[in-house]
């Protein structure tokens, strides 16, 4: 199944970079698929890179998330009370 490929924002990447970026990633996306169960993540900083095999998940809480918009207001609302 072919998903759509969002591209990143990051303007301060070239289009060579974010192709760069995008090959590498396809490579160890590869490699943790016949690797690694269905729960492994990679991370990678600029000095290690971890290989990190979850256990259990949550799955997504969003209890707590505020909405973006309500956050805004209230520091708005905030501000203007003084």
């Amino acid at each position: 199944m072919e998903r759509t490929q969002s591209k990143p924002s990051n303007k301060n990447m070239s289009e060579k970079q974010i192709m760069e970026f995008v090959e590498l990633s396809k490579e160890l996306i590869k490699w943790l698929n016949e690797n690694c169960g269905p729960h492994g993540t990679i991370i990678i900083t600029p000095t290690n890179a971890h290989l990190l095999e979850g256990q259990v998940s949550t799955g997504e809480v969003l209890d707590y998330v505020k909405d973006w918009r309500q956050w805004m207001q209230e520091q708005i609302t905030k501000i203007s009370n003084g």
